[in-house]
């Protein structure tokens, strides 16, 4: 498994979500569950992309 890399911040996390990255890559990449890489983000990041993240992976 590879190391944890930093969390992304908005801006990066926003440019990510337009790129197509879904949360099971998330996981894969931060070494936490994409949901919990989210819930820590989700302060910085309006109602309309969080919406927006989760519709579009199905959760």
């Amino acid at each position: 498994m590879a190391g944890k890399k930093e969390l992304p911040d908005r801006q990066q996390l926003q440019k990510m979500r337009t790129d197509g990255w879904r949360l099971d890559e998330l996981e894969t990449v931060f070494g936490i569950p994409g949901s919990s890489v989210w819930a820590i983000l989700t302060s910085e990041i309006t109602d309309e992309e969080t919406e927006a993240f989760f519709r579009e992976n199905g959760v």
